[in-house]
């Protein structure tokens, strides 16, 4: 379902799916397993995707569409309302791209990795020193506990219309409290 026809004949992907998404989809489980980035967002004992889309309607209206292709797998399908018509959802792996298909669906991709630019800024605030365990300067030198960051509370302000306090696996959004699978 992924494959359309081109006007010579020869096929091309999805254009829906995210190029990332595209060939991770293709790839083998060894193969993904070997790469830093394919994995992202895929679960291999529940043989689930987590991607982000883009939709031309809400969530009632996407819950019918999924309903629609797959009714028997459709309450296992996770949704995640974020801002301006952008889902996150959790759907099976043989669905991936009969969701993507749906004329609701605008764009699907999968989630990315943060951990280059957390070390790039790690590196940048000399923040290693810190987490290793050892400081001097300042009129003192010796060693401290690690630092991890664990315990600690960040608020991400968008716009002023929407505040998210990450707090280990839970998330708050607007007030309500989510376990990062998108339950209340």
């Amino acid at each position: 379902m992924r494959e359309k026809q081109c006007r010579n004949g020869d096929l091309m992907e999805n254009e829906k799916i995210e190029n990332l998404l595209n060939l991770a989809l293709d790839a083998t489980p060894q193969e993904r397993e070997k790469s830093v980035e394919l994995d992202v967002g895929y679960d291999k004992e529940e043989r689930t995707w987590e991607v982000i889309v883009k939709t031309g309607g809400d969530e009632a209206a996407v819950r019918e569409a999924l309903r629609a292709v797959s009714p028997e797998e459709a309450g296992q399908i996770r949704i995640t309302n974020l801002s301006n018509e952008y889902m996150i959802l959790v759907i099976p792996e043989a669905l991936v791209e009969a969701v993507a298909a749906l004329p609701l669906i605008e764009y699907m991709e999968k989630p990315k990795r943060l951990f280059f630019a957390v070390n790039n800024g790690k590196r940048a605030s000399c923040i290693n020193s810190l987490q290793r365990g050892s400081i001097s300067g300042g009129g003192s030198s010796g060693t401290v506990e690690n630092l991890t960051g664990k315990n600690v509370i960040v608020a991400v302000i968008d716009s002023g219309e929407r505040v998210i306090v990450l707090s280990g696996k839970r998330w708050y959004n607007s007030g309500k409290s989510h376990d990062g699978e998108g339950n209340l």
